[in-house]
């Protein structure tokens, strides 16, 4: 597989996960709109009957939807080297399976934090690299992919630590 065919399924990977963004968007405008609708229904009604009194909307707080100008998709630059100061850090990892040195490719891959919260979602290419953009700190990294008729194919869970000499993982072999 030539370089481009790996940026392409990288930008690919990264598109996909840009729609589940506006995807999740969509769904808290929607029900933001639900919340509307019933409300105003409700005031109508109230009119309609005579009753009167007022109401005050109360719709959930949320992150704004993304806009064109927020939204950039880029290949994962896996060369750029590591930098501290509580700055991102670019981190790679290899991922193969143990019994046959085979790549596991587009597997998705969580990353949490000290406190158990998600702080990245990402996807192994087909060479079985993943990457990630991180501060400082320690993850507990989670790896699985299912293959046909719901078998597991991996799943393995292991802890990293990110520091300023840290931008390439060692190799991971699942069993």
């Amino acid at each position: 597989m030539s370089k481009k065919e790996k940026k392409l399924s990288d930008i690919i990977l990264n598109l996909e996960h840009e729609v589940g963004l506006i995807h999740k968007y969509v769904k808290n405008i929607d029900l933001t709109n639900k919340l509307i609708l019933k409300e105003l229904r409700s005031n109508e009604e109230r009119i309609i009957n005579g009753s009167g009194g007022s109401s005050s909307i109360d719709t959930p707080s949320s992150s704004p939807p993304p806009s064109a100008s927020n939204l950039t998709v880029t290949a994962p630059d896996v060369s750029v080297p590591a930098v501290a100061d509580g700055k991102k850090l670019v981190i790679d990892q290899k991922v193969v399976f143990a019994s046959n040195g085979k790549n596991l490719s587009l597997a998705p891959v969580e990353i949490f934090d000290s406190t158990n919260s998600l702080v990245k979602r990402t996807r192994t290419n087909t060479s079985g690299r993943w990457t990630a953009q991180l501060v400082p700190g320690q993850y507990r990294v989670h790896i699985s992919k299912i293959g046909s008729k719901n078998k597991v194919i991996a799943d393995m869970q292991f802890i990293i630590k990110v520091d300023s000499s840290t931008s390439t993982l060692p190799e991971v072999r699942i069993k």
